[in-house]
């Protein structure tokens, strides 16, 4: 009878400290999953999310605010890695992003580069530093790093530094 008292008292608590710990562990996934990307607060008015051009006009880059972006380079790059010397068609660059401080983010994305007689080249490591002014309307890149592998993973280039590039925010209707 006592085993019977023992176990029906324990069984409660248990239950009581497994649903404790399901949601603690629940609250602290949600938080992390909002905080990814742009948790940027009050801290600045639009935050990275949005697609941006440079101020030259030759690249475009969207940051998703789940943390995901694209950008476009110019297609054709005249690396001269290509086969027998010549350039390369880039395809869009994949990656991510995170917020690391005040109006500050990095980044990682990769491009696949080919040519037409062989197909698959080089893929393109690209990561970064972004700075977005106060008034959420320019987003500086810095601390570029620019690295290239050949198809079978094996490190060919870089890493080499990046340009410090200025991008502007993509309004609608303007």
């Amino acid at each position: 009878m006592t085993n019977i008292l023992n176990q029906s008292t324990w069984l409660p608590r248990l239950t009581k400290t497994k649903f404790l710990s399901i949601f603690a562990s629940t609250a602290v996934l949600l938080t992390a999953i909002f905080l990814h990307a742009d948790s940027d607060g009050n801290q600045s008015e639009g935050g990275v999310a949005g697609t941006w051009i440079s101020n030259d006009g030759g690249n475009l880059v969207s940051f998703m605010s789940d943390g995901r972006s694209i950008g476009s380079i110019p297609i054709n790059i005249l690396t001269g890695i290509g086969p027998h010397g010549e350039g390369e068609l880039a395809a869009p660059a994949h990656g991510e992003w995170v917020r690391t401080g005040n109006r500050e983010f990095a980044s990682t994305s990769f491009v696949q580069n080919s040519h037409p007689s062989v197909g698959f080249t080089h893929l393109i490591k690209l990561t970064g530093i972004w700075k977005l002014n106060k008034t959420s309307n320019e987003l500086t890149l810095t601390a570029a790093t620019i690295t290239g592998f050949l198809p079978d993973g094996t490190l060919q280039f870089g890493p080499f530094p990046g340009a410090v590039t200025h991008f502007k925010r993509v309004i609608v209707g303007q």
